[in-house]
């Protein structure tokens, strides 16, 4: 029997990105009763960050990256890519805004991207998708 994982999905998301709209989506994923692993809300002071983000990763079904331009992928978030893809975990990529698809990492543009202005309505489609899976 497998392992049944911590988080239905692992929430990875440049600084750069809108908090308003991140934590929209947040709020949607979790009122549809997904349990995710999103870095601002689910530390507390004092821990160890790098490794408590790396067990919540390596204990996530989904990896989801939301991105709000193709310069957003830092080393850190790398690093969390490579994990997924290493673990053979589904990943969904998010974009809030219009960005140019040339300069997107060879490595992302394998995957279907989810395209969504308001954070609510991605997290309500990222949501749909796990349910049918």
């Amino acid at each position: 029997m497998a392992k049944k994982s911590k988080y239905d999905i692992f929430i990875s998301s440049s600084s750069k990105m809108d908090r308003v709209w991140v934590n929209e989506f947040v709020s949607a994923l979790k009122e549809a009763g997904i349990t995710n692993f999103f870095e601002i809300g689910d530390m507390k002071p004092g821990e160890r960050w790098q490794e408590q983000m790396q067990e919540a990763l390596r204990d996530s079904r989904t990896f989801v990256l939301i991105l709000s331009g193709p310069g957003d992928v830092s080393p850190w978030i790398s690093f969390e890519l490579g994990v997924a893809l290493a673990d053979r975990k589904k990943i969904i990529p998010v974009v809030s805004e219009e960005i140019d698809w040339k300069k997107i990492d060879p490595i992302l543009a394998k995957f279907q991207f989810l395209k969504e202005s308001s954070g609510r309505e991605a997290g309500k489609k990222v949501a749909e998708i796990l349910e049918e899976n």
